[in-house]
């Protein structure tokens, strides 16, 4: 799958299948490198996507959220209630028609 990633560096699927597989396989600084390719692909608009990405960088710290982990989840957080705000307010416009 690395390999095909090089071949195909523009594919957010694959590099988000690879950064799993590497965190699978306890290969964490892999897998960081992978979900930093994720997020400049646009995997940073995806609540799910910075939610493992902490994780990932968590666990690779031994356990602790400090820092970029506990920012990623704020920004997961976020990005979760601004989309489910948005879901409320079409579905209100829409029973208001």
């Amino acid at each position: 799958l690395a390999t095909r990633m090089e071949k195909n560096p523009d594919d957010l699927k694959g590099w988000m299948m690879l950064a799993r597989s590497y965190k699978a396989l306890h290969r964490y600084d892999e897998g960081a490198k992978a979900y930093e390719r994720v997020m400049a692909l646009g995997g940073a608009e995806n609540p799910d996507v910075l939610a493992d990405y902490a994780d990932l960088l968590g666990v690779r710290a031994g356990g602790s959220l400090e820092g970029r982990p506990m920012a990623l989840l704020d920004q997961a957080a976020f990005g979760a209630v601004f989309f489910h705000s948005i879901i409320l307010a079409v579905n209100l416009e829409e029973a208001a028609v």
